[in-house]
């Protein structure tokens, strides 16, 4: 179960820190003459000065906790995405327990579809797998598909 969480989480950070150094390599591109070779950011030169636009971020190693890096760790902030990440992660659980399936369809509430922001547009009454909710939950940071998950976990929207 960890190891799937670690996996997308690296997934994640991974695609971040490439597209990053693919933007930073264009926009070198436009100013600088073209050259012969391309330059490959490693740990020790893109976390000297990574871009981020978050308005706070963290990377740190699960196995010892130490801080890679950070940027306003210490102030309070909402969690948004991360509630789908941990979302996803109570559903893994239930799965290697065996009291979900991949291919289990699991059918939205009126509560769940009744969510704001970021949506896959989920009606009330449909049913759609436990594979496509996590993917829409967390590739197109669907709440309504999280909600649905997270109501299959806990019972109802409350728990």
């Amino acid at each position: 179960m960890r190891g799937i969480l670690r996996i997308i989480l690296a997934a994640v950070l991974t695609i971040g820190l490439v597209l990053n150094a693919v933007v930073s390599f264009a926009e070198e591109a436009e100013t600088e003459p073209v050259r012969k070779h391309i330059l490959v950011s490693t740990d020790q030169t893109l976390w000297k000065n990574p871009k981020n636009d978050a308005k706070a971020v963290i990377a740190w190693c699960g196995e010892t906790g130490e801080v890679l890096y950070g940027e306003n760790i210490d102030e309070r902030r909402d969690p948004l995405s991360m509630t789908k990440v941990m979302t996803v992660y109570m559903v893994m659980k239930k799965i290697d327990a065996g009291e979900l399936t991949l291919d289990t369809k699991l059918t939205a509430s009126k509560e769940d579809v009744n969510v704001i922001e970021s949506k896959i547009w989920l009606q009330k009454g449909e049913k759609m797998p436990v594979r496509d909710l996590i993917y829409a939950a967390l590739l197109y940071s669907g709440n309504d598909a999280a909600a649905v998950l997270g109501s299959a976990v806990g019972g109802n929207r409350e728990g």
